[in-house]
């Protein structure tokens, strides 16, 4: 029987309110204040992606919008 490791992903969005003269500098501004922990972050929830690797860390696959993709297959 093989050994894997299942990594899932537990996620806190957090949002900036920023003044920008175009969209793509409040991108810029509010990813760079979001990074630095700056934000209101909202509720945390599970998302419904996974990881998978062998015992040795290797990729195996991922599970993404409720398919599983092995790694030969990405």
């Amino acid at each position: 029987m093989n050994t894997y490791e299942i990594t899932g992903y537990i996620q806190i969005p957090t949002t900036v309110t920023v003044q920008a003269d175009t969209a793509e500098d409040a991108l810029e501004i509010g990813r760079d204040l979001i990074n630095d922990g700056i934000g209101i972050q909202h509720d945390q929830y599970l998302s419904d992606n996974y990881y998978l690797a062998d015992h040795d860390g290797n990729p195996v696959g991922q599970y993404n919008d409720g398919e599983l993709i092995l790694e030969g297959q990405i």
